[in-house]
């Protein structure tokens, strides 16, 4: 059975590439632990807009838990997820039961 691991950074405004790396000693940890590791995920690809006030009040302030800016400038974190794509992407599908082919 898979398990799904999800973690958003909304409690930690601008994300870093320091909380992308505990999330991700997270999720190995709960590889050793034998739970199937099916991907990662992180929301949102760019900044949001007025996130801090859950889009109740149009202020128009940025807020940056995207990977990459609303330019399209990819952040530091945004570098390091996809180095950790790069680390995985032959591995999960080998291991996985719910995404091998038939």
């Amino acid at each position: 059975m898979a398990h799904f691991m999800f973690a958003t950074g909304i409690e930690c405004i601008c994300p870093t590439v320091e909380w992308r790396g505990y999330t991700l000693r997270q999720d190995e940890l709960a590889k050793t632990r034998h739970y199937e590791l099916v991907g990662f995920t992180w929301y949102s690809l760019q900044d949001q807009v007025d996130w801090d006030t859950g889009l109740r009040e149009n202020n128009g302030r940025v807020n940056p838990p995207g990977l990459c800016d609303l330019d399209r400038n990819i952040r530091p974190v945004g570098f390091a997820y996809k180095q950790l794509i790069h680390k995985w992407r032959e591995t999960l599908p080998t291991e996985s039961t719910v995404l091998r082919i038939n």
